[in-house]
C-alpha cells in the first residue's frame, strides 16, 4: 500500500506531493477500493510461502541446492549402517 501511496504522490518522477496523493486516494470509488484491496490480498497470498525463505536469505543463510536434502538423507542412512568403534582407551 505504501508503494501505491508513493506512486500517487509522484515518486517515479519529480517532487513528492502528499497533497496530490491524498486527492487521488479521496477520489477513488468503491469499486476501485475493492479492486485495490483484492489485489493486495492476492499478492500477499501468492508471496506468503516465500516469506520464510526470504527472511533466511536476509539473515545470511543461503538456499540449498535443488536435491540437497535428498542427498543429505541418503548420506545419513548410508553412514548409519557403519559401526565406528575404537579400541579401549582411544576416543573417550
Amino acid at each position: 500500500m505504501s508503494i501505491l501511496w508513493l506512486a500517487w504522490a509522484g515518486a517515479p518522477g519529480g517532487a513528492l506531493s502528499m497533497r496530490r496523493a491524498w486527492r487521488t486516494a479521496a477520489g477513488l470509488g468503491v469499486g476501485e477500493i475493492v479492486l485495490i484491496a483484492a489485489g493486495i490480498t492476492v499478492v500477499a497470498v501468492v508471496f506468503q510461502p516465500l516469506q520464510l525463505a526470504m527472511v533466511r536469505l536476509l539473515q545470511g543463510g543461503w538456499p540449498d541446492a535443488l536435491g540437497a536434502g535428498l542427498c543429505r538423507a541418503r548420506h545419513s542412512r548410508a553412514s548409519s549402517r557403519f559401526i565406528v568403534w575404537a579400541p579401549r582407551g582411544m576416543g573417550h
